[in-house]
């Protein structure tokens, strides 16, 4: 029950399809959804690591190749 507007009380209906099972197994006919949550969690940490790891490192590859930071930018 949710209390609403006017101090009036819905109650929410979710369809069992619909409800979170956290801790739950898999059925038969249902995968689970671990694989690609780690997937996602995975891909984003390499997005994000390959975008901002050569700002760190862009002084020390700006030496290495004996340019300027700008220039090695």
């Amino acid at each position: 029950m949710t209390p609403a507007r006017g101090g009036t009380v819905l109650h929410r209906v979710v369809p069992a399809h619909l409800a979170c099972r956290i801790g739950a197994r898999a059925q038969a006919g249902e995968r689970d959804a671990w694989p690609a949550v780690v997937a996602i969690a995975l891909g984003s940490f390499a997005l994000v690591f390959s975008e901002v790891i050569p700002v760190g490192l862009l002084a020390e590859i700006s030496g290495q190749l004996g340019v300027s930071i700008g220039t090695g930018g």
